[in-house]
């Protein structure tokens, strides 16, 4: 199996903040995707849409305010199936530390290398969120009206 992981250095003091970011819709719309829904409660559905026809549905396994927060992918593409995706948040001196795992793929194949990269981007949009307001979501064109 192959495993994801990032180390990001964020300059915030107050884990709850990075909490908020990753278990709240607005937290998650503002460094993700635009098209996100979350609740931060044990064994709920996060639905992140990237397109029309593409969306990633995670299943909230574990939740420790400002400390760790567990998904399990159940909808997405078939290698993103069954795989878990944990934030852990570490208040250290000058901020947090967050790691992130993303464990349980089969192999490293060139979707996992695109994830791998994509999840550095998104995660480098979420330190940009945390420490001035504005991160680089994901922008899902709005549904045009039938």
């Amino acid at each position: 199996m192959a495993l994801i992981y990032h180390l990001l250095k964020i300059k915030v003091y107050d884990p709850e903040e990075v909490y908020d970011a990753l278990t709240t819709a607005q937290g998650l719309q503002s460094w993700w995707t635009t098209d996100a829904e979350a609740r931060p409660e044990v064994e709920s559905h996060a639905i992140f849409r990237f397109s029309e026809t593409y969306q990633k549905t995670m299943r909230v396994v574990e939740l420790l305010p400002d400390r760790r927060v567990l998904w399990e992918c159940q909808e997405g593409h078939t290698e993103w199936l069954g795989t878990t995706i944990a934030f852990e948040i570490e208040p250290v001196a000058g901020g947090i530390d967050l790691r992130l795992y993303h464990a349980g793929w089969e192999e490293e194949t060139d979707l996992y290398a695109h994830c791998n990269y994509h999840w550095a981007l998104y995660l480098g949009s979420l330190k940009s969120y945390l420490e001035t307001g504005k991160g680089k979501p994901h922008r899902v064109p709005l549904l045009k009206e039938a």
